[in-house]
């Protein structure tokens, strides 16, 4: 059977530990080893998390790092490389200006409610921070 078959024995072993858990040392000891068992797994499943984001991370950062670097080689390149920072930046802005505005209109209208002691409708922005 090869590695299907190795898989199902661990699973059948995994499972007669469990049985003669709950058997020998009751359902408490039981509910511990598999808390146990769970928190083993989520920590192997956190580290293969991070260690794949870190690994495109860096992937994506060395790769955007060798374009910017031949981008600057010569002057012209390198202004059309500040124009395109320059332009996305704008852009950026531009498309959330709405945003930013609901944001600094509902901080400012707290400070002020705030100010005139009028503490229930301050209490009710934090929903209205709810734009990004």
């Amino acid at each position: 059977m090869g590695k299907r078959g190795e898989a199902l024995m661990g699973a059948l072993e995994t499972a007669a530990g469990f049985i003669h858990t709950l058997v020998t040392k009751g359902p408490k000891a039981l509910g511990q080893e598999l808390l146990g068992m769970a928190t083993v797994q989520l920590s192997k499943l956190k580290d293969q998390v991070f260690d794949g984001l870190r690994s495109w991370l860096q992937k994506a950062l060395l790769k955007e790092g060798v374009k910017q670097l031949a981008s600057l080689l010569t002057p012209a390149t390198a202004l059309l490389a500040s124009l395109e920072k320059a332009y996305t930046t704008v852009v950026f802005f531009l498309e959330r200006a709405e945003r930013f505005q609901r944001l600094l209109t509902t901080i400012v209208d707290a400070f002020a409610d705030i100010a005139n002691r009028e503490r229930e409708p301050a209490a009710d922005y934090p929903a209205g921070l709810e734009v990004f």
